[in-house]
């Protein structure tokens, strides 16, 4: 082990291994990264991501930080309430 800018780094991990311990902790809109789930056949990483709602979300890492998925669903929700109180 070596430390880096005051974060440990094992040798033995990949760098993308080491990015997406990184990622567990960090904001995305409405989504707080919890953990990270694994990966699929295609080698995308998912992860499991609490929202400002209390919801949870698990999803590929790449559509949280694009932006594709900004929450649990509850945005979509608060939108059609909205339409259907408006009409």
């Amino acid at each position: 082990m070596t430390i880096k800018n005051k974060e440990i780094f094992c040798f033995n991990k990949t760098t993308q291994e080491r990015q997406t311990e990184k990622f567990v902790g960090k904001k995305f809109n409405k989504l707080l990264i919890v953990e990270v789930i694994g990966k699929d056949k295609n080698n995308r990483t998912f992860v499991k991501a609490l929202c400002d709602c209390g919801g949870f979300i698990c999803t590929g890492a790449s559509e949280i930080k694009g932006g594709r998925a900004r929450s649990c669903g509850c945005i979509r929700k608060q939108t059609l309430l909205l339409k259907k109180t408006k009409n």
